[in-house]
């Protein structure tokens, strides 16, 4: 209730009330909705939660008390009729076009492009924190079962299926992404999900994964059992870009000056052309939030925010390596989430 609060009196405040949401991960933060197909409607009056017959009786367990419950039978006439009620409405900025266009015809329709329940989104909860913290131990347990069954000759989509398996098995509802295992040459495209290339002993993988129940964690490791001196340089090259920016964080600052440190790192030992994507992200019902740890990214950091450290080094069809841990920002620094798997590369047999 204390979240539906605030989102009203904000948008009050700023007066773009009525606002429609149609944003499925809003939806589930304001909501605790878990169902494909929902939508909210703020006006003066209240939170209409709308949705179709299939989820009657979901509904009934999952949605606060606080929201109007409507059931349609057509979406389409339902839309119709909530333009006509209005000459004026706000809209989240992820409405589908097709949505946008059919309010447009009735109502003076305002794209929220500030997404005010995104920048609620930002600090998480008390409650939020500790789901998030628990889909952190499923991913961490889940390496450390899947590591023990991989082995070389194998292909990428068996090692991310084992990995998925022993994530679902501990509880995951599903992976937070498609599950990136990029080995050898294929380590240097940074989303390089799993395929049928076979993995060498002697190259360098990037595991890159995540488990997802209702909110998102994702890891970063390196696999890497050959005694190649440049790969092994890289890796703690990339490393030690990793400590110094987790080093850093603290309430105040800002996204930007984050990247820059782990940046400024890598561009001294020679390598910056090489890192060519943000130093992260936040994290929490989506894999990617707000927000984005990179050159341009000014938002200044706040207590309770979680955020990816993702480094990396990729050299075109020869490797890549990253290594991403993520960090619960606190006043004084923060605390690493991923912790449990304490090393950032492995060795296996």
């Amino acid at each position: 209730m204390e979240k539906l609060n605030t989102l009203f009196k904000q948008l009050e405040n700023q007066g773009m009330l009525p606002y429609f949401v149609t944003n499925l991960s809003h939806i589930y933060y304001l909501s605790n909705f878990t169902g494909s197909t929902a939508y909210i409607l703020i006006d003066e009056n209240g939170f209409e939660f709308i949705t179709d017959g299939r989820y009657k009786n979901q509904i009934e367990n999952e949605i606060d008390k606080a929201f109007k419950r409507v059931i349609v039978e057509n979406y389409n006439r339902h839309f119709e009729k909530i333009a006509e009620r209005y000459k004026k409405m706000y809209v989240d900025f992820k409405t589908p076009l097709d949505l946008y266009t059919k309010l447009k015809k009735n109502s003076d329709v305002i794209v929220d492009l500030n997404d005010i329940i995104g920048q609620l989104r930002l600090v998480k909860s008390e409650n939020e924190i500790a789901v998030i913290k628990k889909a952190y131990e499923i991913a961490a347990g889940a390496f450390t079962d899947a590591i023990s069954e991989f082995q070389f000759g194998e292909t990428e989509n068996v090692w991310a299926a084992k990995l998925e398996y022993n994530m679902k098995v501990r509880g995951a509802r599903r992976p937070s992404f498609d599950t990136i295992i990029a080995s050898g040459h294929r380590g240097a495209l940074p989303h390089g999900i799993a395929s049928g290339k076979k993995i060498d002993l002697a190259e360098p993988v990037i595991v890159d994964y995540g488990a997802f129940i209702n909110y998102c964690s994702d890891i970063t490791r390196m696999i890497y059992s050959g005694n190649d001196k440049e790969v092994l340089e890289i890796i703690d090259i990339v490393n030690s870009a990793r400590m110094l920016a987790i080093e850093s964080i603290r309430e105040g600052k800002k996204a930007c000056e984050i990247d820059a440190i782990a940046r400024d790192f890598i561009e001294k030992k020679g390598y910056g052309q090489f890192f060519n994507h943000g130093l992260g992200h936040g994290v929490g019902i989506d894999v990617h939030e707000k927000p984005s740890l990179n050159p341009f990214d000014e938002t200044v950091l706040k207590a309770g925010m979680i955020i990816t450290i993702e480094p990396g080094i990729y050299f075109e069809n020869n490797f890549g390596v990253r290594i991403e841990d993520t960090v619960l920002v606190t006043e004084n620094g923060c605390e690493i989430l991923s912790s449990m798997l304490e090393r950032h590369f492995y060795k296996i047999n």
